[in-house]
């Protein structure tokens, strides 16, 4: 719509972006629930979301209006929460890839995430915080920076959907075995014949 490929109102594009530039924290913060690293943390990073959303509302009631200075006010807080959180996954994530050489998937999403993140903080800067009107270089960097984070996006998605792909064969592997190896009435384990464990092997 900004780029005029979709003609629609002046004021429904407007809305949009705005209503977009109001949601997108919440978001992102239920996104990081994911990358939680205990469930204390996960029900502080919930409190702090749900504490964010009253805090919109609560500017929009008093404000009464959703325009530039509505997201203004509430935008950098948000943002400031997300990087925060983003940087601290950030630092776990890279830590266990060059530790233990595993996750780079996830290491890459955050990476894309916080890259893209601060970004952003930097254009809201420009244009909300110091109002420098140059819309179509702000569109530009915009755009090149969702192009260069969806791409990092999607190649981490590649790696830890293959990632996943090995765990749930290992989980198949295990399940099968324990089913081979099971154990009979007396709690002693036993084996399958080799031709009945070769035939489940080969059909299953």
């Amino acid at each position: 719509m900004t780029l005029d490929v979709i003609n629609v109102p002046i004021e429904v594009e407007t809305f949009i972006g705005l209503a977009n530039n109001l949601v997108d924290v919440p978001l992102m913060m239920t996104f990081f629930i994911l990358f939680a690293t205990s469930a204390r943390q996960k029900n502080w990073m919930k409190r702090l979301t749900l504490v964010y959303i009253v805090f919109e509302i609560v500017v929009l009631l008093i404000m009464q209006k959703l325009d530039r200075d509505t997201i203004a006010v509430t935008y950098g807080p948000g943002l400031a929460m997300v990087i925060f959180f983003g940087l601290t996954f950030f630092i776990h994530r890279i830590k266990i890839a060059n530790t233990y050489h595993k996750a780079y998937g996830k290491a890459i999403l955050i990476s894309a995430l916080v890259f893209a993140y601060g970004c952003f903080s930097f254009i809201y800067v420009i244009h909300f915080l110091l109002q420098i009107k140059a819309p179509e270089e702000t569109f530009l960097i915009y755009n090149l920076v969702s192009i260069l984070y969806n791409a990092t996006l999607s190649i981490g998605i590649i790696i830890e959907n293959k990632r996943i792909r090995k765990l749930e064969e290992v989980f198949t592997t295990r399940r099968e075995l324990s089913e081979v190896f099971s154990e009979d009435r007396n709690g002693i384990k036993k084996a399958a014949p080799k031709k009945e464990t070769a035939e489940y092997w080969r059909y299953n």
